[in-house]
């Protein structure tokens, strides 16, 4: 009996017809789990994790290995920069420790 390729949950399934931008970056997920440091159940987590505010990427499946566009990669990781607050919003405290911190 043939074996049928479906595709993971969360992946789109590229037919073989279908054709792909040629100028399109695809990293592994070997890869993309070196860039983030974390383990293929984190991305799996993080695939599965779906709001507002964190929305990772899905990833695209040929062959039956799972690829992610740099694109999104990089768009999620836009969205997910925190702004840092200006040094004169810290408060008082904080400074002070953080100054004991650098002295040591």
């Amino acid at each position: 009996m043939p074996q049928i390729d479906t595709p993971r949950r969360g992946a789109a399934l590229i037919a073989p017809g279908d054709s792909l931008p040629l100028d399109e970056i695809f990293l592994p997920a070997a890869q993309v789990r070196s860039r983030y440091g974390v383990t293929d159940m984190t991305l799996w987590r993080w695939r599965s994790k779906r709001s507002a505010d964190f929305q990772f990427p899905s990833p695209i499946e040929i062959c039956g290995r799972r690829y992610w566009r740099l694109s999104e990669l990089q768009a999620f990781e836009a969205r997910c920069v925190v702004s840092r607050a200006p040094a004169d919003t810290v408060a008082p405290l904080q400074k002070e420790a953080i100054g004991r911190e650098v002295a040591r």
